[in-house]
Protein backbone atom coordinates (compact mmCIF):
# COMPACT_ATOMS: atom_id res chain seq x y z
CA UNK A 1 0.00 0.00 0.00
CA UNK A 2 0.89 3.05 -1.00
CA UNK A 3 2.65 5.88 1.68
CA UNK A 4 1.09 9.30 2.92
CA UNK A 5 3.80 10.47 0.93
CA UNK A 6 2.91 9.61 -2.62
CA UNK A 7 -0.56 9.73 -2.34
CA UNK A 8 -2.60 12.47 -3.16
CA UNK A 9 -3.60 15.02 -0.87
CA UNK A 10 -7.62 15.11 -1.32
CA UNK A 11 -8.06 11.04 -0.90
CA UNK A 12 -10.15 10.02 2.08
CA UNK A 13 -9.34 7.64 4.53
CA UNK A 14 -11.22 5.36 6.76
CA UNK A 15 -11.18 2.42 8.93
CA UNK A 16 -11.34 0.01 8.99
CA UNK A 17 -9.49 -0.42 5.87
CA UNK A 18 -8.52 -4.35 3.84
CA UNK A 19 -5.71 -5.81 4.86
CA UNK A 20 -4.71 -3.22 8.01
CA UNK A 21 -3.40 -4.35 11.21
CA UNK A 22 -5.84 -2.45 13.60
CA UNK A 23 -5.42 -2.30 17.79
CA UNK A 24 -9.38 -3.12 19.18
CA UNK A 25 -10.59 -2.77 22.54
CA UNK A 26 -14.24 -4.50 23.22
CA UNK A 27 -17.33 -2.45 24.35
CA UNK A 28 -19.33 -4.37 26.10
CA UNK A 29 -22.24 -1.76 26.44
CA UNK A 30 -22.57 -1.80 23.00
CA UNK A 31 -22.02 -5.42 22.05
CA UNK A 32 -25.67 -5.76 23.78
CA UNK A 33 -28.37 -5.93 22.13
CA UNK A 34 -30.78 -3.10 21.67
CA UNK A 35 -33.55 -4.59 23.99
CA UNK A 36 -30.82 -6.08 26.64
CA UNK A 37 -29.35 -2.44 26.93
CA UNK A 38 -32.96 -1.37 28.39
CA UNK A 39 -32.49 -3.94 31.34
CA UNK A 40 -30.26 -1.85 33.90
CA UNK A 41 -28.74 -5.00 35.50
CA UNK A 42 -27.27 -6.17 31.82
CA UNK A 43 -25.80 -2.75 31.29
CA UNK A 44 -24.22 -2.36 34.68
CA UNK A 45 -22.67 -6.05 34.37
CA UNK A 46 -21.46 -5.22 31.49
CA UNK A 47 -19.49 -1.93 32.64
CA UNK A 48 -17.97 -4.06 35.48
CA UNK A 49 -16.37 -6.04 32.99
CA UNK A 50 -12.28 -5.44 31.98
CA UNK A 51 -11.61 -4.95 28.52
CA UNK A 52 -7.84 -5.55 27.52
CA UNK A 53 -6.10 -4.36 23.83
CA UNK A 54 -5.61 -6.74 21.17
CA UNK A 55 -4.49 -6.62 18.03
CA UNK A 56 -6.17 -8.16 14.55
CA UNK A 57 -5.76 -7.87 10.67
CA UNK A 58 -9.11 -7.41 8.45
CA UNK A 59 -9.35 -9.82 6.12
CA UNK A 60 -11.73 -8.84 4.02
CA UNK A 61 -13.28 -6.31 1.86
CA UNK A 62 -16.47 -3.98 3.42
CA UNK A 63 -19.21 -4.98 1.40
CA UNK A 64 -20.38 -1.12 0.99
CA UNK A 65 -19.35 1.54 3.25
CA UNK A 66 -22.16 3.88 4.70
CA UNK A 67 -20.89 6.89 6.14
CA UNK A 68 -24.12 7.79 8.23
CA UNK A 69 -24.03 4.12 9.12
CA UNK A 70 -23.78 4.07 13.54
CA UNK A 71 -21.46 0.55 12.57
CA UNK A 72 -19.62 -1.55 9.78
CA UNK A 73 -19.08 -5.60 10.10
CA UNK A 74 -16.04 -7.11 8.89
CA UNK A 75 -14.34 -9.99 9.69
CA UNK A 76 -10.95 -9.99 11.52
CA UNK A 77 -7.97 -12.61 12.19
CA UNK A 78 -6.43 -12.16 15.92
CA UNK A 79 -3.06 -12.07 16.15
CA UNK A 80 -0.76 -14.19 18.91
CA UNK A 81 2.78 -14.35 20.16
CA UNK A 82 3.76 -17.62 20.19
CA UNK A 83 2.33 -20.77 18.99
CA UNK A 84 -1.19 -21.00 19.45
CA UNK A 85 -2.49 -23.89 21.22
CA UNK A 86 -2.81 -27.36 20.30
CA UNK A 87 -6.88 -28.20 21.02
CA UNK A 88 -7.87 -31.74 20.32
CA UNK A 89 -11.79 -31.53 21.06
CA UNK A 90 -12.06 -28.62 17.94
CA UNK A 91 -9.09 -30.79 16.01
CA UNK A 92 -6.40 -27.76 15.94
CA UNK A 93 -2.91 -27.91 16.05
CA UNK A 94 -0.06 -25.52 16.55
CA UNK A 95 1.51 -26.25 13.11
CA UNK A 96 -2.22 -24.50 11.52
CA UNK A 97 -0.66 -21.40 12.21
CA UNK A 98 1.31 -19.06 9.75
CA UNK A 99 4.66 -17.04 11.20
CA UNK A 100 4.07 -12.84 11.12
CA UNK A 101 7.45 -10.96 10.89
CA UNK A 102 9.70 -10.12 12.21
CA UNK A 103 10.45 -13.81 13.62
CA UNK A 104 12.97 -15.34 15.47
CA UNK A 105 12.91 -18.64 14.12
CA UNK A 106 14.24 -19.98 11.00
CA UNK A 107 11.63 -22.12 9.96
CA UNK A 108 8.11 -23.20 10.75
CA UNK A 109 6.52 -26.25 11.88
CA UNK A 110 4.38 -26.59 8.85
CA UNK A 111 7.54 -24.82 6.55
CA UNK A 112 4.78 -21.94 6.03
CA UNK A 113 7.20 -18.67 5.14
CA UNK A 114 6.21 -15.86 6.88
CA UNK A 115 3.86 -13.04 6.63
CA UNK A 116 5.31 -9.85 5.26
CA UNK A 117 3.77 -6.40 6.54
CA UNK A 118 4.67 -2.87 5.20
CA UNK A 119 6.23 -2.30 8.38
CA UNK A 120 7.86 -4.42 10.82
CA UNK A 121 5.56 -5.03 13.74
CA UNK A 122 6.58 -4.28 17.05
CA UNK A 123 6.97 -7.49 18.54
CA UNK A 124 8.06 -10.78 17.10
CA UNK A 125 7.34 -14.46 16.78
CA UNK A 126 3.52 -13.91 16.92
CA UNK A 127 1.12 -15.92 14.25
CA UNK A 128 -1.64 -15.85 12.81
CA UNK A 129 -4.05 -18.70 12.87
CA UNK A 130 -7.96 -19.77 12.14
CA UNK A 131 -9.29 -20.12 15.48
CA UNK A 132 -8.42 -16.25 15.94
CA UNK A 133 -11.47 -15.20 13.31
CA UNK A 134 -14.01 -13.28 14.72
CA UNK A 135 -16.74 -11.35 13.05
CA UNK A 136 -16.98 -7.65 14.63
CA UNK A 137 -18.40 -3.95 14.34
CA UNK A 138 -17.18 -0.77 14.89
CA UNK A 139 -17.68 2.72 13.91
CA UNK A 140 -16.27 4.45 10.77
CA UNK A 141 -13.25 6.64 11.43
CA UNK A 142 -11.58 9.02 8.62
CA UNK A 143 -8.25 9.70 9.55
CA UNK A 144 -6.04 12.00 7.43
CA UNK A 145 -3.21 9.58 6.97
CA UNK A 146 -3.57 6.31 5.54
CA UNK A 147 -3.07 3.02 7.91
CA UNK A 148 0.69 2.62 8.90
CA UNK A 149 0.72 -1.59 9.31
CA UNK A 150 -1.22 -3.28 6.25
CA UNK A 151 -0.17 -6.94 4.66
CA UNK A 152 0.00 -6.49 0.57
CA UNK A 153 -3.13 -7.86 -1.03
CA UNK A 154 -1.33 -10.81 -2.91
CA UNK A 155 0.27 -11.83 0.83
CA UNK A 156 -3.24 -11.77 2.21
CA UNK A 157 -4.67 -14.13 -0.15
CA UNK A 158 -1.89 -16.67 0.22
CA UNK A 159 -2.77 -16.14 4.06
CA UNK A 160 -6.62 -17.05 3.37
CA UNK A 161 -5.87 -20.17 1.19
CA UNK A 162 -3.33 -21.71 4.11
CA UNK A 163 -6.49 -20.70 6.71
CA UNK A 164 -8.80 -22.19 4.54
CA UNK A 165 -6.79 -25.28 4.09
CA UNK A 166 -6.60 -25.70 7.83
CA UNK A 167 -10.07 -24.76 8.72
CA UNK A 168 -11.19 -27.97 6.07
CA UNK A 169 -8.67 -30.32 7.24
CA UNK A 170 -10.09 -29.74 11.22
CA UNK A 171 -13.46 -29.75 9.85
CA UNK A 172 -12.89 -32.89 7.83
CA UNK A 173 -11.57 -34.99 11.13
CA UNK A 174 -14.79 -33.39 13.15
CA UNK A 175 -16.68 -35.14 10.25
CA UNK A 176 -14.85 -38.71 10.70
CA UNK A 177 -15.25 -38.56 14.13
CA UNK A 178 -18.98 -37.64 13.89
CA UNK A 179 -19.56 -40.32 11.47
CA UNK A 180 -17.75 -43.28 13.50
CA UNK A 181 -20.52 -41.93 16.82
CA UNK A 182 -22.50 -42.50 14.64
CA UNK A 183 -21.90 -45.61 13.63
CA UNK A 184 -21.62 -46.74 16.81
CA UNK A 185 -25.04 -45.41 18.01
CA UNK A 186 -26.33 -47.43 15.46
CA UNK A 187 -24.86 -50.18 16.98
CA UNK A 188 -26.12 -49.58 20.43
CA UNK A 189 -29.83 -48.74 18.49
CA UNK A 190 -29.53 -52.74 17.03
CA UNK A 191 -29.05 -53.82 20.78
CA UNK A 192 -31.71 -52.24 22.07
CA UNK A 193 -31.54 -48.52 22.27
CA UNK A 194 -34.60 -46.34 21.68
CA UNK A 195 -34.27 -45.07 18.28
CA UNK A 196 -36.26 -42.24 18.96
CA UNK A 197 -33.54 -41.12 21.80
CA UNK A 198 -31.06 -41.54 18.94
CA UNK A 199 -32.21 -39.47 16.65
CA UNK A 200 -33.57 -37.11 18.53
CA UNK A 201 -29.98 -36.05 19.72
CA UNK A 202 -28.43 -36.91 16.61
CA UNK A 203 -30.99 -34.35 15.12
CA UNK A 204 -29.97 -31.89 17.46
CA UNK A 205 -26.18 -32.00 16.90
CA UNK A 206 -27.03 -31.65 13.78
CA UNK A 207 -29.59 -28.56 13.85
CA UNK A 208 -26.97 -27.08 16.35
CA UNK A 209 -24.35 -27.30 14.12
CA UNK A 210 -26.13 -25.45 11.08
CA UNK A 211 -27.74 -23.04 13.08
CA UNK A 212 -23.83 -21.88 14.43
CA UNK A 213 -22.44 -21.88 10.63
CA UNK A 214 -25.82 -19.63 10.30
CA UNK A 215 -25.12 -17.35 12.92
CA UNK A 216 -21.28 -16.92 11.70
CA UNK A 217 -22.66 -15.79 8.20
CA UNK A 218 -25.55 -13.80 9.57
CA UNK A 219 -22.45 -11.82 12.12
CA UNK A 220 -20.68 -10.78 9.03
CA UNK A 221 -23.70 -9.95 6.23
CA UNK A 222 -26.07 -8.79 8.80
CA UNK A 223 -27.27 -4.87 9.12
CA UNK A 224 -29.66 -5.09 11.45
CA UNK A 225 -27.62 -3.41 14.53
CA UNK A 226 -29.98 -3.67 17.25
CA UNK A 227 -28.87 -7.48 17.28
CA UNK A 228 -25.84 -8.68 19.87
CA UNK A 229 -22.52 -8.44 18.08
CA UNK A 230 -19.27 -7.33 19.57
CA UNK A 231 -18.94 -3.90 19.03
CA UNK A 232 -15.13 -2.99 19.05
CA UNK A 233 -13.35 0.23 19.36
CA UNK A 234 -9.97 0.40 17.06
CA UNK A 235 -7.16 2.47 15.97
CA UNK A 236 -4.37 2.17 13.68
CA UNK A 237 -1.18 2.98 15.62
CA UNK A 238 0.22 0.26 16.90
CA UNK A 239 2.81 1.70 19.38
CA UNK A 240 -0.07 2.58 21.70
CA UNK A 241 -0.03 -1.32 22.32
CA UNK A 242 1.65 -2.17 25.06
CA UNK A 243 1.11 -5.04 25.85
CA UNK A 244 0.04 -8.44 23.38
CA UNK A 245 -2.50 -10.34 25.29
CA UNK A 246 -3.41 -13.26 24.92
CA UNK A 247 -6.53 -14.21 22.23
CA UNK A 248 -7.95 -16.56 24.49
CA UNK A 249 -9.05 -13.76 26.88
CA UNK A 250 -10.61 -11.71 23.81
CA UNK A 251 -12.89 -14.87 23.17
CA UNK A 252 -13.74 -15.11 27.18
CA UNK A 253 -14.79 -11.48 27.11
CA UNK A 254 -17.23 -12.55 24.13
CA UNK A 255 -18.54 -15.26 26.15
CA UNK A 256 -19.14 -13.03 29.20
CA UNK A 257 -20.85 -10.24 27.15
CA UNK A 258 -23.19 -13.28 25.39
CA UNK A 259 -23.84 -15.17 29.11
CA UNK A 260 -25.17 -10.92 30.57
CA UNK A 261 -26.84 -11.25 27.76
CA UNK A 262 -28.72 -14.43 27.94
CA UNK A 263 -29.61 -13.57 31.40
CA UNK A 264 -31.09 -10.31 30.07
CA UNK A 265 -33.19 -12.00 27.76
CA UNK A 266 -35.47 -13.14 30.20
CA UNK A 267 -36.21 -9.20 31.18
CA UNK A 268 -36.30 -7.78 28.04
CA UNK A 269 -40.41 -8.13 27.95
CA UNK A 270 -40.41 -6.38 31.11
CA UNK A 271 -38.50 -3.42 30.97
CA UNK A 272 -39.65 -2.73 27.39
CA UNK A 273 -43.40 -2.74 29.22
CA UNK A 274 -42.09 -0.29 31.77
CA UNK A 275 -40.77 1.99 29.38
CA UNK A 276 -43.47 1.80 27.62
CA UNK A 277 -45.84 2.31 30.37
CA UNK A 278 -43.49 5.28 31.16
CA UNK A 279 -44.11 6.71 27.62
CA UNK A 280 -47.88 6.30 27.75
CA UNK A 281 -47.76 8.20 30.86
CA UNK A 282 -45.55 10.93 29.78
CA UNK A 283 -47.62 11.17 26.44
CA UNK A 284 -50.89 11.57 28.92
CA UNK A 285 -49.11 14.33 31.02
CA UNK A 286 -48.54 16.29 27.61
CA UNK A 287 -52.35 15.34 26.40
CA UNK A 288 -53.46 17.10 29.60
CA UNK A 289 -51.36 20.03 29.43
CA UNK A 290 -52.35 20.54 25.87
CA UNK A 291 -55.84 20.19 26.47
CA UNK A 292 -55.69 22.74 29.59
CA UNK A 293 -54.34 25.05 27.41
CA UNK A 294 -57.11 24.80 24.70
CA UNK A 295 -59.99 25.41 27.08
CA UNK A 296 -58.19 28.33 28.34
CA UNK A 297 -58.06 29.32 24.41
CA UNK A 298 -61.97 28.54 24.05
CA UNK A 299 -62.77 30.20 27.03
CA UNK A 300 -61.38 33.52 26.04
CA UNK A 301 -62.89 33.85 23.28
CA UNK A 302 -66.21 33.65 24.85
CA UNK A 303 -65.50 37.12 26.58
CA UNK A 304 -68.50 40.25 26.22
CA UNK A 305 -67.38 42.30 22.83
CA UNK A 306 -65.49 45.35 22.81
CA UNK A 307 -68.10 47.45 22.59
CA UNK A 308 -69.84 46.34 25.99
CA UNK A 309 -66.43 46.46 27.81
CA UNK A 310 -65.78 49.89 26.77
CA UNK A 311 -69.32 51.24 27.47
CA UNK A 312 -68.34 49.47 31.52
CA UNK A 313 -64.80 51.10 31.44
CA UNK A 314 -66.25 54.61 30.38
CA UNK A 315 -68.69 53.88 32.99
CA UNK A 316 -66.65 53.48 35.83
CA UNK A 317 -64.31 56.39 34.47
CA UNK A 318 -66.57 58.91 33.62
CA UNK A 319 -70.33 57.69 35.59
CA UNK A 320 -72.13 60.84 34.99
CA UNK A 321 -71.79 60.57 30.78
CA UNK A 322 -73.68 57.33 31.12
CA UNK A 323 -76.68 58.64 33.21
CA UNK A 324 -76.94 61.55 31.27
CA UNK A 325 -76.13 61.04 27.54
CA UNK A 326 -75.10 63.78 25.35
CA UNK A 327 -77.90 65.41 23.65
CA UNK A 328 -80.40 66.13 26.41
CA UNK A 329 -79.43 68.46 27.48
CA UNK A 330 -79.14 67.38 30.97
CA UNK A 331 -75.57 66.73 31.28
CA UNK A 332 -73.54 68.32 33.60
CA UNK A 333 -69.75 69.58 33.10
CA UNK A 334 -67.26 70.49 35.40
CA UNK A 335 -65.80 73.11 32.76
CA UNK A 336 -66.86 76.95 34.15
CA UNK A 337 -69.78 78.58 32.07
CA UNK A 338 -69.14 80.94 28.84
CA UNK A 339 -71.47 83.83 29.17
CA UNK A 340 -71.37 84.21 25.26
CA UNK A 341 -72.84 81.11 24.29
CA UNK A 342 -74.88 78.70 26.45
CA UNK A 343 -75.61 81.28 28.69
CA UNK A 344 -76.37 83.82 26.27
CA UNK A 345 -78.94 82.05 24.43
CA UNK A 346 -80.75 81.41 27.71
CA UNK A 347 -80.93 85.11 28.73
CA UNK A 348 -78.93 84.75 31.95
CA UNK A 349 -76.11 86.51 30.69
CA UNK A 350 -74.93 90.00 32.34
CA UNK A 351 -74.96 93.30 30.44
CA UNK A 352 -72.58 95.96 31.81
CA UNK A 353 -74.96 98.65 33.33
Amino acid sequence: MPTSDSEPADRWHFLPEFAMWAALTIDPVASLSAGAREVPEAVEACKQLVSKQYVALVTRHQPLYIPWAPYHTYPIRLLQQGHPPAVPEKFLEPSMSVPVLPTTQETHISGRAPVKSSEMLPWSDCFLAFSGDHAVRSSMLWPSEPPRWTVDQRENIRLDDLMFGDFFVARAKKDVLQTDQEADCDEADSIGRPESSRSVRTGEDVVQGDSEEDQDEDRFWQREYSKAMTTVRITQDLSRVTELNDIADYFKEVQAIERIEKEAASRIKECRAMRLQNEMIRAQEIHAAVGERHSTHILAKRVPPCEESSITERSAIEPNSVMNPPGTGEEKSDRPLDPTSHGAANGLSRRPV
